[in-house]
């Protein structure tokens, strides 16, 4: 019950955490794809970019703060920015099936996305970088 308690302590610190670097991701997105027209592909892949740095600081700040990677900060921001590798791969598969495919509008597709890979990257930086 006591890891379960944790869990649901990390899990909710990251959807805060996720929550800011969606912000960022969004708010990027809404910048390029709406206000500079830029296609939604390359607008996906910038904001997620500067998403993940957000992430990266407020998740070792906030939520992963007492763990340890092993790594030194280059090694660990380099193992998030892989990990959110995967998460962007995804992210762009979600948006293309979305956009094209569904005939969603941009933002309500970059928002489920989003969603779906917060969860990604929460598992896989609590599992496989930081081991707890």
């Amino acid at each position: 019950m006591r890891d379960m308690n944790k869990l649901i302590r990390q899990f909710t610190s990251y959807l805060m955490v996720g929550g800011g670097a969606a912000l960022v991701e969004w708010s990027a997105f809404a910048l390029l794809y709406l206000g500079l027209d830029a296609h939604y592909i390359l607008a996906t892949f910038v904001a997620f970019i500067l998403a993940t740095f957000a992430n990266f600081l407020l998740g070792k700040r906030l939520t992963f703060r007492k763990a340890q990677s092993g790594l030194n900060s280059s090694q660990e921001m380099a193992a998030v920015y892989l990990i959110s590798a995967v998460g962007l791969a995804l992210n762009m598969l979600l948006m293309y099936l979305q956009v094209a495919r569904l005939g969603w509008p941009g933002m309500p597709a970059k928002i489920m996305a989003t969603g779906i890979v917060l969860v990604w990257n929460f598992l896989m930086r609590k599992i496989y970088l930081y081991k707890i």
